[in-house]
């Protein structure tokens, strides 16, 4: 993670310098911080994700299915790739309520971290 946060960084002031037209809406990314909440989410998130994900292949999946080779095929794809989605909205939540990832704020257009708002009951 801190590799990848350092080379978009890079590439974004690159990008500043040749093209002046060029205005980035955001600010760079702190590469220790994103790197260490990167791993959070691997080892609690993702893992959580991958382990059910395996789990509903081998224990639901497969016995289920066994009959017909492909219909197991089928619905793996489908739920690998509802889970990539799942998962890339599932990081984008949590850097926003860590405080890594930060939007603009409309009113003083400056970068500010996405507020939690709890529903009242």
């Amino acid at each position: 993670s801190a590799t990848g946060t350092s080379i978009t960084n890079a590439l974004i002031f690159l990008r500043e310098k040749l093209d002046p037209e060029f205005v980035n809406q955001n600010a760079p990314c702190p590469i220790v911080q994103t790197s260490f909440h990167y791993g959070l989410f691997m080892s609690t998130s993702s893992n959580t994700r991958y382990q059910l994900v395996n789990g509903v292949e081998q224990w639901i999946l497969d016995p289920a299915l066994h009959n017909m080779p492909l219909v197991p095929k089928i619905a793996t794809f489908v739920l690998r790739f509802g889970d990539t989605f799942w998962g890339s909205a599932q990081w984008v939540d949590f850097t926003r309520i860590m405080g890594v990832q930060k939007a603009k704020d409309a009113e003083t257009d400056e970068a500010a971290p996405v507020a939690v708002r709890v529903p009242a009951k």
